[in-house]
């Protein structure tokens, strides 16, 4: 069997970690930093440059060419999203999250690469969907520049469900399936709700203050939000412990967090996890993602168009040896199975039958259009068809504003989020969008700043030009959010 390796990019961090002998031998672990590089490199290279040099460095330094590789990345490349649903079958789940989903991202799901993962509640008849997904252009980067340096990836992951798998292999949390994770990293740092081993929530801490120091009284007033705003949105989610990854150095910075976030506080080192000094967590998430074929974790994602449970078994475990002797004792116990169950379905089949006739004959067309000729039958369906095209041309004018949501994200300003998004048909078909939001930045002047920077880069998108002909800014006031004081705007496209 080859060896596994496990790779972690992220946004200034390449990590790779080679796991042996079907997980009970040896781990080697590499990590390169970009500030590493010099400045001059830096300025000549592009990021994608810099990241295959850094990626090949590792390979390198593991000896981790030929093996099967599998790759974690940071958690802000990924979506995540979660959905009730009432009881249904599989098939139907996938519809819906199809069409469901598409109401929460600024962009179609056919630009989306993605998977999920589902709990049933019988009982309260619903079932709770872990969507996740990485926009198609932020995948296609990465995988050319796998492609560039000859590596062959058998799956991509986000770095929360690298962690989680490493941790839930510990005996003393093993048992817990809803937590909160804290990963906290050298250059970023992600918390991550998970409700029943499924990730649900996701938000990036930004705590590094100025000089790379960490501002704590920021850190924990960001968890402390995000605790609050998790049980004011997800009520009937009980979640039973914090847990934190960081390094043994950095301990101390969390050892009064419990007081903060009124809930039980359990600390992994990196070095504790990993049984080694000197690791860092960049390291744990590579080797979290290299375990995939050796440690059981209730959610293997496996990324693609359309979703990916089909083939996420299939692609991650081929590798692994059959077991003839067992394969046989399953081969034999299966051809009885079949026998019993075709007994079972023929007799089944007949009685259905026999309801589906009664059915038929209880079917039967309705008074208006039996008394119709074939003409008038044909000008009715004729009038249905017009009814219907008039109703599409309504909403034609609305697809036009889609490549505009595309770009809204790269558009919205460094501490500025939307609270309230309005897509209004008006006269004559004219579209008209009314945005409210939010601007929070350290420095209060400088959110005036971001708010003209967005106006600005609307009115410049190329999108924005083909549907609307100017930017209305109709309050931009200073206001209060969860104890912030912030800059409130509200704007108008027309």
């Amino acid at each position: 069997m080859r060896n596994s390796v496990g790779l972690y990019i992220g946004e200034n961090v390449v990590s790779a970690a080679i796991v042996t002998d079907k997980g009970r031998g040896g781990v080697r672990v590499s990590s390169v930093n970009m500030s590493a590089l010099e400045g001059r490199e830096k300025e000549v290279l592009n990021r994608n440059v810099i990241l295959e040099t850094m990626v090949n460095k590792c390979l390198r330094e593991i000896e981790g060419e030929n093996s099967r590789i599998f790759v974690s990345l940071a958690d802000k490349d990924f979506i995540f999203r979660s959905i009730d649903f009432p009881l249904m079958g599989k098939q139907e789940i996938e519809s819906s999250i199809m069409f469901e989903i598409e109401k929460y991202v600024p962009f179609k799901i056919r630009d989306l690469i993605w998977d999920y993962s589902f709990v049933r509640f019988p009982k309260e008849k619903k079932i709770k969907v872990s969507f996740l997904g990485i926009r198609k252009k932020i995948y296609q980067e990465y995988m050319n520049i796998f492609r560039e340096i000859n590596v062959e990836v058998n799956n991509i992951e986000p770095s929360s469900i690298s962690l989680a798998r490493l941790m839930k292999s510990i005996r003393s949390t093993r048992k817990i399936e809803s937590f909160i994770l804290l990963d906290f990293s050298e250059s970023e740092s992600y918390i991550t709700f998970f409700y029943k081993d499924l990730p649900i929530f996701n938000r990036y801490l930004n705590i590094v203050a100025s000089g790379g120091n960490v501002d704590m009284e920021k850190l924990n007033e960001e968890v402390r939000i995000s605790i609050q705003y998790f049980r004011r949105e997800f009520r009937t989610y009980e979640l039973t412990r914090l847990f934190v990854i960081c390094r043994k150095e950095e301990k101390h910075y969390f050892n009064t967090l419990g007081k903060y976030v009124e809930s039980e506080v359990t600390i992994l080192t990196s070095e504790e996890i990993m049984n080694r000094e000197g690791v860092s967590v960049e390291c744990v998430k590579s080797y979290g993602v290299a375990s995939t074929p050796f440690i059981y974790y209730g959610f293997h994602p496996f990324l693609q168009e359309g979703g990916g449970k089909s083939r996420a078994k299939e692609e991650i475990f081929s590798s692994i040896p059959l077991n003839i002797p067992l394969l046989s004792a399953i081969t034999g116990i299966g051809m009885l199975a079949c026998l019993f169950l075709y007994i079972f379905f023929s007799n089944n089949i007949s009685v259905k039958r026999y309801e589906v006739k009664k059915i038929e004959e209880k079917i039967s067309i309705p008074n208006k259009i039996k008394k119709m000729s074939i003409s008038e039958i044909k000008k009715y369906f004729s009038q249905r068809k017009q009814e219907k095209a008039d109703l599409e041309k309504k909403f034609l004018g609305i697809e036009s504003v889609s490549p505009l949501l595309e770009d809204l994200p790269e558009i919205l300003g460094k501490g500025m989020w939307l609270t309230e998004f309005s897509l209004i048909r008006e006269k004559e078909n004219k579209i008209s969008i009314t945005m409210e939001g939010y601007i929070f930045r350290d420095n209060p002047e400088e959110e005036r700043d971001v708010l003209d920077d967005f106006v600005a880069e609307l009115k410049e998108s190329p999108n924005f030009k083909e549907v609307f002909d100017n930017v209305n800014l109709i309050i931009a006031t200073k206001d209060t959010f969860e104890g912030l004081e912030v800059l409130r705007f509200v704007l108008k496209l027309k």
